[in-house]
């Protein structure tokens, strides 16, 4: 429960954010998040508890466990419960710092605090539940969006049509996306239900509104990130490729894109290229994201492999396994690089004609 990135404790180097994950899965208690060394790209992992879903004064902020008195320490944690966080002048821009530099725990811990003197600070409710959107902890979401519902938050009702749609009640959440346009039709967020409402749309198979609700929320906001990315997966689930790059280069054009969503564009970018056979600028694409992530790992080795740097490439999804041996794309991705190392006479690109 570090508020610093761990320590390699064979290099002496801070980690790098890597990943946050349930730990152990299957339930929704605790989860880790692992930190890779710049230098040796070994792990470690860093068990957190989830704390407190809906934060009270008789509670931890930090494990949740129900406290003596207000004033104690926590038995469980150690949490010096009052001092630790009450020392923070701005907690809804220091819990957000904490959350994107992969401090979750931090960023909970002061969020859940700060929550109990404004009960409807949206920013810190939010983070709580990107947290819990990004672990997949169903029960402790929903019981977050119920408290919320039952203190009438508007912005709850979003969050509700976002559960619907995840639980695959595509029509039970389209329903709530609609009703909240017509109820609330000028609120500032109208752009992002529009996108909502086209995604459950897409799980119901209506792909012509919902290409209209994209093209609509860009209207309204050209430099609305979701747009591009759930926008972007419709044309290449119909394997609209060329469209794809067209929307991209959009994307790229506009300024005011976060930083993190870019570097999700550029992956996007190197699927499409790599869908194309254009091996030069699938690599040129994914090149230019400097995370490391499994993914853009995974996509540089491919990016490679079109280029017929078949070892390099091999290399990479090596990594990629170390790091998740049940990746599923790395894994064919390794069947194919071996496939094709020992058959050097066949063209290179007819080992990925059907990969995804």
């Amino acid at each position: 429960m570090s508020d610093a990135p761990l320590v390699c404790q064979d290099c002496g180097i801070s980690g790098q954010y890597d990943r946050v994950v349930p730990f152990p899965g299957g339930q929704e208690i605790n989860y880790g998040v692992s930190w890779r060394c710049p230098q040796c790209h070994n792990l470690s992992l860093d068990i957190c508890p989830l704390g407190p879903i809906i934060p009270t004064w008789n509670a931890c902020h930090n494990c949740g466990l129900i406290l003596v008195d207000e004033a104690s320490d926590c038995s469980g944690c150690g949490l010096i419960t009052l001092k630790d966080v009450e020392s923070v002048n701005h907690p809804t821009s220091a819990s957000t710092s904490a959350y994107q530099s992969g401090l979750f725990r931090q960023a909970m811990r002061i969020a859940n605090r700060a929550i109990l003197d404004d009960s409807h600070n949206l920013s810190l409710w939010g983070l709580k539940h990107a947290l819990l959107v990004r672990l997949g902890f169903v029960q402790a979401r929903e019981q977050l969006i119920r408290h919320l519902l039952d203190e009438e938050v508007v912005s709850a009702r979003v969050w509700w049509g976002m559960f619907l749609h995840d639980m695959h009640r595509y029509s039970e959440s389209v329903t709530v996306y609609r009703e909240y346009l017509k109820e609330f039709p000028d609120d500032v967020d109208i752009p992002s239900v529009r996108i909502n409402l086209a995604n459950s749309l897409c799980g119901l198979a209506e792909y012509s509104e919902a290409e209209t609700l994209y093209q609509q929320a860009l209207r309204s906001v050209p430099i609305e990130p979701l747009a591009y990315l759930n926008y972007g997966s419709l044309l290449r689930g119909q394997k609209r490729w060329n469209e794809q790059l067209v929307l991209l280069q959009q994307a790229f054009s506009a300024s005011g894109i976060p930083p993190g969503i870019v570097a999700r564009l550029r992956e996007d970018q190197c699927v499409t290229l790599c869908e194309l056979n254009r091996g030069p600028e699938a690599l040129a694409a994914i090149e230019q994201v400097s995370v490391q992530s499994l993914r853009t790992l995974y996509l540089r080795g491919r990016a490679l492999a079109l280029n017929g740097k078949l070892t390099e490439a091999l290399q990479l999804i090596d990594r990629v396994l170390a790091s998740d041996p049940q990746h599923a794309d790395a894994l064919r991705a390794k069947e194919i690089l071996r496939s094709a190392i020992d058959s050097r006479n066949r063209p290179w690109w007819k080992f990925w004609r059907s990969f995804r």
